[in-house]
């Protein structure tokens, strides 16, 4: 039960960042050129830019409840780190697999 409400929090403070998001102005460069690819469990993953989660945020397309958090080690996120990211105080970055769903989280200090 402990679990669920904190997979409801996450999602609720996600959605929340996409809606202030989509308020601010977004580049239109090119989102190509923005992407950074990392390995994660022989598949690849690609980082979403900004643009992008907005853009996916607008079309309906932007999903958490089957991606995976971890922290900036690529280790599941310990107590404190959840307590953070609740608060608002940590950052995220979104990775995406080959068919463009949302499938790990990142969280890290903000910047």
């Amino acid at each position: 039960m402990k679990r669920s409400r904190n997979t409801i929090g996450l999602f609720f403070i996600a959605i929340c960042f996409c809606f202030m998001a989509c308020n601010n102005t977004a580049s239109t460069t090119s989102t190509a050129s923005k992407r950074q690819n990392t390995e994660v469990n022989n598949g690849k993953l690609v980082k979403l830019s900004k643009a992008e989660v907005i853009q996916k945020a607008k079309e309906g397309t932007f999903s958490i409840l089957r991606a995976s958090f971890k922290n900036q080690s690529g280790q599941p996120m310990t107590q404190e780190e959840r307590h953070l990211f609740n608060k608002g105080e940590f950052g995220k970055d979104y990775y995406v697999n080959g068919q463009g769903k949302i499938e790990e989280v990142v969280v890290r200090p903000a910047t």
